[in-house]
């Protein structure tokens, strides 16, 4: 069930109307609906599509050329490297819109450190000529900055459109509560949160308390096993942010505070915090008037409901 994402429809829409090649950057942390939103909008369009893997390189080159070769209905010949390939797909495309997309771009970039220069390279040599439509999806921010949109990335000044994907609002994730009470449903929402996937996993014939039950507090519940794994998967040294968020998750809201019950030092402490702003888990508020970049006087609260519950309530049961 695809749910809400009309903003980000509607750019990705008047982005591929323009006539003109459209390089888009799509960020958002796991679950969060990105795969989602892609497929909805290349319905109906002339699209290939192609998620890198945890594979080596030649194994994603391999994968990337077949879906081209598919795609234009020929052979290999020709795309034994990353940069002919490129150059296929973009001639190819000299007539026509296709949608190029290169789902976990970031998968691909671990085992090619060249991999986003090539694409740059072959985006400055074709453009002009190319009715390619290209987007480059990364699993959060960091990743996005460090390979696509960064100061030092390459890409960045080939970037059209950048979507950062959240969860979903309230009144959107409302349309997978049905069969609950408005206050049931804001329960549950101050619980889950708004990404999709966890919505999607809500029995509505069971309570509000026993989908918490089985979703956070049972060892083989979804909720319960996802997010204790998440940082291991997306950060290195994740026995920090747990600790910064389980601070957090605590009541300790000031940097003093925090560091206070986690022991770490500032600097390194607000380096990881900063990393779980730009994931979209933490922000920072700060009083009016003040200057975020320089205020002492800012507090940390989660934005994500799932991982303040889990935090709070799950990961001293683990």
């Amino acid at each position: 069930m695809f749910v809400g994402r009309q903003s980000e429809l509607e750019q990705l829409n008047n982005a591929y109307n323009s006539g003109n090649f459209e390089c888009v950057a799509i960020s958002g942390r796991r679950h969060m609906g990105k795969t989602s939103l892609i497929s909805e909008f290349i319905k109906n369009k002339d699209a290939m599509y192609f998620s890198a893997r945890e594979l080596t390189d030649k194994y994603n080159l391999e994968a990337f050329t077949k879906t081209v070769a598919e795609r234009f209905g020929i052979g290999l010949d020709g795309m034994q490297t990353w940069e002919e390939a490129f150059n296929v797909a973009f001639k190819q495309s000299a007539d026509n819109r296709v949608v190029l997309v290169m789902d976990n771009y970031t998968n691909a970039c671990l085992t090619n450190k060249e991999l986003s220069s090539i694409i740059a390279s072959a985006i400055s040599s074709n453009r002009k000529n190319s009715n390619v439509f290209l987007i480059l999806c990364c699993n959060h921010m960091a990743a996005l900055e460090r390979e696509v949109t960064g100061k030092n990335s390459v890409l960045a000044e080939h970037i059209t459109l950048s979507l950062h994907i959240k969860g979903l609002p309230f009144e959107d994730a409302c349309a997978f509560m049905t069969g609950y009470r408005a206050e049931e449903q804001k329960k549950l929402y101050e619980c889950i949160g708004g990404c999709p996937l966890y919505l999607s996993l809500l029995d509505n014939k069971k309570t509000v308390d026993e989908n918490i039950n089985d979703l956070f507090l049972n060892s083989n519940g979804f909720i319960y096993n996802d997010i204790a794994m998440a940082l291991q998967k997306e950060l290195i040294g994740p026995a920090v942010y747990n600790a910064l968020l389980r601070a957090v998750a605590q009541g300790k809201q000031k940097a003093k505070e925090i560091l206070e019950e986690t022991g770490e030092e500032r600097g390194k402490a607000h380096k990881y915090l900063n990393v779980l702003i730009s994931m979209g888990i933490l922000y920072r508020e700060v009083p009016d008037g003040e200057d975020p970049l320089v205020s002492r006087k800012g507090t940390y609260h989660f934005e994500d409901n799932a991982y303040r519950y889990w935090y709070r309530y799950v990961l001293d049961r683990i």
